[in-house]
């Protein structure tokens, strides 16, 4: 009985003199560093003031929306009733407009940041597509849907395209 409790009075003491030494430091040093324009963060985590942080839950940034469309409607008609480019802008999926029109473009560039909160991983963003045909309803163009994980934001990618259009953006951190 004695000679047990001589070993564990020796390794408490050997793991106290390491602590001081400094030789487990990366117990208790918190995240990993790392750097922004190179982040090495592992799963759903991503490099924030050059530290590894949990990416979700946190505001996100698009900027840089480029949209295409094809010169006719998925249905086959013209955007417009006496034909011409479509006036198009985004929104969000219950149509609350997210960015101005731009008129007569088959492609467009917004200047709007569109800010979307993610409190988890692998949410699915949508954006919707239109052509403004104020007074009457808008034409939705196409919807746009990315499920977002730490990677997508690592890579600052958000899009989509197929016959109906396409979407680009940055994806960031706000």
């Amino acid at each position: 009985m004695l000679t047990k409790f001589l070993v564990l009075v020796a390794l408490t003491t050997a793991c106290a003199e390491a602590h001081q030494d400094g030789l487990d430091a990366g117990i208790d040093a918190g995240p990993p560093s790392c750097s922004p324009s190179n982040d090495t963060c592992t799963g759903e985590s991503l490099c924030i003031n050059n530290r590894c942080e949990p990416a979700f839950p946190r505001v996100f940034v698009l900027t840089g929306l480029r949209v295409t469309v094809p010169n006719a409607q998925p249905n086959g008609d013209d955007w417009d009733a006496f034909g011409g480019a479509p006036d198009l802008y985004l929104a969000r999926s219950n149509l609350a407009p997210l960015t101005a029109f731009v008129p007569n473009r088959f492609t467009a560039a917004f200047t709007e940041t569109i800010e979307i909160q993610l409190v988890a991983s692998g949410v699915a963003v949508s954006i919707v597509v239109l052509d403004d045909d104020y007074p009457a309803d808008p034409d939705e163009a196409f919807v746009c849907t990315n499920v977002v994980y730490a990677a997508s934001v690592k890579a600052h990618t958000f899009g989509c395209s197929g016959a109906f259009g396409a979407l680009s953006a940055v994806l960031s951190i706000r």
